[in-house]
């Protein structure tokens, strides 16, 4: 994940090129995760649902997307964080990826 961003006020970022976010799991291969996005004081937009599996939030603080990993890292590419109208301050942008195993979702590390 990229280090600490600025944005003006009012404006959006996005997470692309040398601000790309991505996932890696060696263990999953081509299966299935489940990513967990959430951002404190705006609102995320994908760069992309082509592919993925099922996509909740999107548009909104929290977004559940689900899908490949080279899916998932195609959404990410251009994801869109959009600050609530007026706000000065720090946000936070929050990931939590999962694999699924056969009994369920297995939690896993950001990396």
């Amino acid at each position: 994940m990229p280090t600490a961003q600025k944005a003006a006020v009012n404006k959006p970022l996005v997470f692309s090129a040398a601000r790309l976010i991505s996932i890696a799991d060696l263990d999953v291969g081509a299966g299935i995760v489940r990513v967990t996005l959430t951002a404190t004081n705006g609102a995320l937009t994908l760069g992309t649902t082509a592919g993925l599996v099922s996509v909740l939030g999107n548009g909104k603080s929290s977004i559940t997307l689900t899908g490949t990993v080279a899916n998932i890292n195609a959404a990410l590419n251009g994801l869109r964080f959009k600050p609530k109208t007026g706000f000065k301050g720090k946000a936070k942008l929050t990931i939590s990826p999962k694999t699924w195993t056969t009994a369920a979702w297995a939690d896993r590390k950001a990396t």
